[in-house]
């Protein structure tokens, strides 16, 4: 599937899903392949009104349209995907802390925090601190330790401020700070994680075996290239759309909004759809 530039980033929430789904060992791997694809639509729709974007998400919207039975209701994909996700991250700390550090590794802190990204979409969990301290701490991870290989150096085991013996106790479990006091929140080590750059997504990897994971990693939430719209001429009736080039930021919240909640209604989500146009026409106001 290609992935338009104006929302490269959700690619690999795409990957992620494509990968589950070839694990025939996980028996949750449909679950957790559509509520990736789900994420990867949320995150697209601002940018529906680009042709690429808009058939990028048909495309996406029928293949949920098929999986969607298999996939049961929101809070079994919560469920599941939050267990998936603590299942990947123990995963790689576990190797991060038995020394076994290598771009392998990497990619799993990598995969961890995409399955920690789409997390963001169930509401229980959005201010989840341990979710919000692990999927820092994850991006974090994983370029730092491409970093360090490309430097030649040995990768840091565990967080930044831990003492080097860390090493040696493989088996100690990892205990997350929350995300407020979480000291690679507001101490990086001495050369700062590419994940805060703002450099344009356009211009990044999402494929981590090429060795730029972490180039493509902006912070807790993904960083989209901002496209230029071409709007079309709407013919005039009486409910024209707002009038062509508006520049007025309730005409841009009120869109979204609406794009919101088409999918919604496309998912069978009524009460959610309407909860959106309401916001919609009150942004309007």
């Amino acid at each position: 599937m290609n992935i338009p530039v104006a929302v490269k980033a959700v690619g690999q929430y795409v990957k992620r899903a494509e990968e589950i789904e070839k694990d025939l060992t996980n028996p949750d791997g449909s679950v957790i392949a559509f509520w990736c694809r789900q994420w990867a639509i949320e995150r697209s729709i601002p940018y529906y009104s680009e042709e690429s974007v808009s058939a990028f998400i048909g495309e996406l919207m029928d293949t949920q349209e098929r999986n969607k039975a298999a996939a049961g209701d929101k809070t079994l994909g919560k469920s599941i995907c939050e267990n998936h996700a603590h299942l990947v991250f123990g995963r790689a700390d576990a190797d991060d802390r038995a020394g076994k550090v290598d771009k392998m590794t990497a990619k799993l802190f990598y995969n961890a925090a995409s399955f920690l990204d789409i997390l963001e979409q169930f509401e229980e969990l959005q201010e989840d601190s341990d979710i919000l301290s692990m999927r820092k701490y994850s991006k974090w991870k994983a370029n730092d330790i491409l970093q360090a290989l490309k430097e030649g150096r040995t990768p840091q085991v565990g967080g930044p401020d831990e003492p080097s013996s860390s090493a040696s106790k493989p088996s100690a479990p990892m205990t997350l700070p929350t995300a407020a006091s979480a000291p690679y929140a507001h101490q990086p080590p001495a050369a700062p994680p590419a994940y805060v750059s703002q450099a344009p997504v356009s211009n990044v990897s999402t494929n981590p075996s090429s060795g730029n994971i972490g180039t493509v990693i902006q912070g807790s939430k993904q960083t989209f290239a901002t496209p230029t719209p071409t709007p079309t001429p709407t013919p005039v009736t009486s409910h024209r759309a707002p009038p062509k080039g508006s520049t007025d930021p309730r005409v841009k919240d009120a869109t979204e909004l609406s794009y919101f909640a088409i999918a919604s209604m496309k998912y069978g989500d009524i009460s959610g759809a309407k909860a959106k146009l309401a916001e919609a026409l009150r942004r309007l106001e």
